[in-house]
């Protein structure tokens, strides 16, 4: 898949691992590189949901974004590139979905 960023600053945070390892930990910059080498060889956003690392839709606020695990309750967010290809039900055709933007590394439990 193609992988762009919403914030120019946030791809340069995920180049940098001294700063990700600061600020998230060695753990979570291991997982981190195995997420990110997925996403790059999925062809699209249903087959990335069939590997680890629990891929899966996020709601309320964060409606339309996914996220994937990471651990110590972390989770890399993205959403698919407009324009969304969508079901005639209105769902996302995740079969379609061959672009998504990374947005942030969240801490969901805080």
């Amino acid at each position: 898949m193609e992988v762009g960023y919403e914030d120019p600053r946030f791809e340069t945070f995920l180049r940098d691992e001294r700063a990700l390892r600061r600020a998230h930990g060695a753990e979570v910059v291991k997982r981190l590189a195995i997420r990110l080498t997925a996403i790059r060889e999925s062809s699209n956003l249903a087959e990335l949901h069939l590997l680890p690392g629990r891929t899966h839709p996020l709601s309320g606020n964060r409606a339309g974004r996914f996220a994937m695990d990471l651990p110590n309750g972390r989770r890399l967010e993205f959403r698919p590139t407009p324009p969304v290809p969508s079901k005639p039900d209105g769902g996302i055709d995740l079969t379609k979905v061959t672009s998504i933007t990374l947005i942030e590394i969240s801490d969901h439990y805080t």
